[in-house]
Order: C-alpha cells, then structure tokens, then sequence
C-alpha cells in the first residue's frame, strides 16, 4: 500500500476456465470475472482521528448491458442486496461505497456477482482516510473463487508502540463457522490464541491485543472462509491489507 493514489489493482480470473459447476476454480487469475469477493470493506470512523471510506471502481468491459448484484454482510450476516447496471463499457467509481450503494455506516464484506460467464466485470477496491498529510491507501484484493477450510497464514503482523493488527474474516458457508487465529512471533513462539466465531455468511473483525514484531498468524477455520490481517500505523494510520495464503494439501 502507498500513500496517495494507487495503481490499479486487479486480482481478478477469466470466466472461461470456470468449470462448468457452481465450483469456481482457485488460483487462476487474469483480469475479469463475473464473481468476486471483497472481504473488507469500511465507512466508519477509526483511531487517531481516522475516518476509513471505501472506494469502489467497477468496469463492464463487455459490449453488452448487464446488472450485477453486490450483497452486504456484517456481523449478523447477510444485510442487504442492491442491484448496480452496467451499460456496455460504463465505468462506475463510487468515492464511499458502502454509504453510496447501501447507505450504511459501519464495516463487513461485500460478494458482486452478475451471474453469468458472459458478463465480466473488473472491480478495484480500497478503504482510505484522509489525512493532514494527505490520503493514505489499502487496496483490498477482489477475491474470484470460493473460500475454503484449509489452514491459511498472515505473515508480517506488528502490534507495538508505533503499529497495530486488525484480523478478520467472512464466513462463506450457510453454517456458524468457528475460526481459531494462533499468534506465533517471529520464532515461531505461540503467543496468543484468538477465536472467532460467526453467523452464517458473517463478517467481523477484531483487534490483535498482543504484542508481536514481524510475527505471523496462522487461521484454521472449521467451515470455508476468507481470512485476513491488517496492519496499520499508529502515527500515519498508513496500512496494509493481508490475504492469509492457504497451504496446499
């Protein structure tokens, strides 16, 4: 993440190497999709006089009009569905997404899905504050596969004196889901054990209240789900967004 504008990002995947089930495979990025997950997102304010937005810039580079549904959760589950049109070529950029689209104020993840391989969209995502030294940015990564159960690592994480670690996740199953995150420093000393505990197709995120310096986070998840760190600096509030990696079995 760097401070003022950002590139574009896009972690995005073909439709065409869908297979041809509900399943959609993990791993095969390229630049659209018509599915995506954004596991993040916030219009709330924060520490240190942060107030956290959401910009979302959304692209149908197809040569047909289409409607894509994006769907909200938060803490109790899924809150609200709103339907956005896409002309053919029409870019929309929302500057605060979640007040703009759902008028809501707070935190959780939001799933986009046009519902058609035909119709691809790209879709940039980052929650920002502005500040006396300017914009500082977090580019959330929009997610094009399903979540799953695998165990999954967060390396990088820093709660002390000048940074603080959030960490986070969004239940992607019809069940409570039970998430345990173990803390490890950098030794691979476990220091804490955090739980989190979700409703179905629940978001929620928490704050890391142990010291730890360059440490890493291990998430072992009972049902599929996306899990996530960030990291954020406590003078700047400059902070950086962490997809946990699964390890292949």
């Amino acid at each position: 993440m760097k401070k003022a504008a950002s590139s574009l990002v896009l972690l995005m995947m073909v439709c065409s190497a869908f297979a041809a089930g509900s399943r959609r495979p993990k791993q095969a990025f390229s630049f659209a999709s018509n599915f995506a997950v954004v596991p993040s997102m916030a219009n709330v304010p924060g520490l240190f006089g942060a107030v956290w937005k959401t910009k979302v810039d959304l692209l149908n580079p197809t040569a047909a009009d289409y409607s894509i549904q994006a769907r909200l959760y938060d803490k109790t589950g899924q809150l609200q569905q709103k339907t956005i049109d896409l002309a053919a070529g029409q870019l929309k950029s929302y500057q605060n997404f979640l007040s703009d689209v759902f008028a809501f104020g707070g935190a959780g993840a939001v799933r986009f899905d046009s519902g058609s391989d035909q119709n691809q969209f790209v879709l940039n995502a980052e929650v920002y504050t502005d500040t006396a030294n300017g914009r500082y940015i977090t580019t959330v990564p929009a997610l094009p596969f399903d979540a799953s159960n695998a165990v999954s690592y967060v390396v990088g994480a820093s709660v002390d004196a000048n940074n603080r670690t959030n960490i986070g996740a969004f239940n992607d199953s019809a069940s409570s889901n039970t998430i345990t995150a173990e803390l490890y420093d950098s030794s691979g000393t476990s220091v804490n054990t955090l739980t989190l505990t979700l409703a179905p197709h629940a978001w929620n995120q928490v704050a890391v209240p142990s010291n730890l310096s360059g440490g890493f986070i291990e998430f072992t998840p009972t049902l599929p789900a996306f899990c996530y760190a960030v990291v954020v600096n406590n003078v700047s509030n400059d902070g950086d967004f962490i997809q946990a990696v699964e390890v292949s079995e």
